[in-house]
């Protein structure tokens, strides 16, 4: 099959600043010239790898080595020393994924590590008297994403409906299709503009997001069946209870993005903007339902199981449930690997035939500016509705790429992938689908990031719109600007 290239750049990520409380105790000065990136954003706390710039600092060189002090499991400091001051940042666990909550604060005359005391020998309290917690205020932060994106085959111009659609939208439909929210050509788009309020205690975390733009149409459109319009603006609300009476064990319950796939859901938290085929085509974006977790070998080993209503399905079209197991082993510092699986029934008032989907990714930090990553997904059903009728379907793929930094504010990515579908399962013709993806990421300040990327696809079958008919390649240019606060 012939194959192409394509080349871009991809952005990473952002800094916040500490709460007020942090501000008053270390008297920060206003600004800060330092920038911190965290190497592996998907570490347990006591294996987070961070690596702080100080280049841009009228300082001496540092005197101590990057420390993280866990203050829980979910909160760190990250902290670095040069000989007269102290650069602190606050780190914090959303999901599965490690971010910074603020920009690097600089602190003169003062080293400052976690308060974190030894526990006496005997408690000053009765065990059965529970100390009351101090309630803590919501957490708020935003996002924004806007791109532009050119597809040189040149697809027909959008036909903008007028009124609204069965499913109540009044949105054109992409004009580029097998693309997910960059499937609109020659356009300007608001992929997302998203709001999240969070709220964490002891032993329980609360998270509620909104979401609005092309990404949130994208994922819901995709829903089978007909576009969730109930939830769509809310891709996720869920509740985390993690009982201090069994250390590591949690229980969510809500709508979450999907635990399967080759990458995330989010382009701010994956190396390319643009998503995989793979995911988009032969997984589910997210799901609702219950999950339960447990982490093992000082939490460098988290296994999962889920409960929910099926495949991107807010209401189950079936008696059945669908069951989902995943695992998150970290076997050194410099690796960390995923593996999930997924198993129910998915057709309309039909209990006896299931789908089957497993996926399995590994990424390994081979020096501190390398990263490689592998992934394949595979899936299976015996009785799947294709076109007209119903039949059996496999389908496959796999993902290989790498990141290279070459410096703090600039990093390259590479991905190649195929995906075979002869059932026609992913996307309803009997073809397989590859694509070469270069990306770079640059960060102008702070809290923005730009991406460049360039992007080549192709099919064994004439499947890509164009303004001649569909063609068998496709090659395009995305740019895109995303800030976080």
């Amino acid at each position: 099959m012939k194959s192409s290239t394509c080349v871009a750049l991809v952005v990473l990520s952002l800094i916040f600043s500490l709460p007020a409380s942090y501000a008053e105790l270390l008297a920060p000065e206003a600004g800060s010239c330092a920038l911190l990136r965290i190497l592996d954003t998907k570490q347990n706390c006591e294996n987070i790898q961070i690596q702080f710039d100080l280049s841009l600092c009228n300082d001496t060189a540092p005197v101590s080595n990057p420390l993280v002090d866990c203050m829980s499991p979910n909160e760190a400091l990250a902290t670095i020393r040069t000989q007269e001051n102290t650069y602190v940042a606050q780190l914090q666990r959303d999901g599965q994924l490690w971010r910074s909550l603020g920009p690097v604060k600089k602190i003169t005359g003062v080293y400052l590590t976690h308060r974190r005391q030894k526990r006496p020998e005997k408690a000053p309290e009765p065990s059965d008297l529970r100390v009351p917690e101090k309630k803590k205020s919501v957490e708020l932060s935003a996002h924004l994403d806007m791109a532009y994106s050119y597809h040189f085959t040149n697809p027909g111009p959008l036909s903008s409906p007028n009124t609204a659609t069965a499913a109540g939208l009044l949105a054109p439909s992409p004009n580029s299709n097998l693309r997910q929210y960059d499937s609109f050509h020659n356009q300007f788009g608001l992929n997302l503009a998203s709001l999240t309020a969070k709220h964490q205690t002891r032993e329980t975390e609360f998270n509620l997001a909104m979401g609005f733009g092309q990404l949130i149409e994208a994922n819901h459109r995709n829903a089978p069946g007909a576009i969730d319009e109930v939830t769509k603006h809310i891709p996720e609300a869920y509740l985390r209870y993690s009982p201090e009476s069994v250390k590591g064990f949690s229980l969510s319950f809500g709508k979450q993005y999907t635990y399967l796939g080759l990458s995330h859901q989010l382009p701010r938290d994956n190396q390319h903007y643009s998503m995989l085929f793979s995911d988009t085509l032969g997984a589910p974006t997210w799901m609702m339902g219950l999950s339960a977790s447990y982490s093992w070998l000082e939490n460098r080993l988290i296994s999962s199981l889920h409960l929910t209503n099926g495949w991107n399905r807010l209401y189950d079209n079936n008696h059945g449930k669908t069951l989902g197991l995943s695992l998150d082993w970290d076997p050194s510092s410099t690796m960390t690997t995923h593996f999930s699986t997924y198993v129910g029934p998915e057709n309309d008032h039909d209990d006896s035939h299931y789908r089957l989907l497993m996926t399995a990714s590994a990424h390994w930090k081979t020096r501190r500016d390398i990263t490689l990553r592998i992934g394949g997904l595979y899936g299976n059903s015996v009785h799947e509705l294709i076109g007209s009728i119903y039949r059996s379907a496999k389908w496959a793929g796999i993902m290989v790429g790498g990141d290279y930094q070459p410096i703090a504010w600039n990093l390259l990515s590479f991905r190649v992938e195929k995906l075979w579908d002869e059932d026609g399962f992913a996307t309803g013709n009997s073809q397989n689908l590859s694509q070469v993806c270069l990306t770079s990421a640059f960060y102008p300040s702070d809290l923005m990031e730009f991406r460049v990327e360039l992007r080549h696809d192709h099919s064994t079958q004439a499947a890509f719109t164009s303004d001649s008919g569909l063609k068998e390649k496709r090659f395009s240019v995305t740019a895109a600007l995303l800030y976080t606060l």
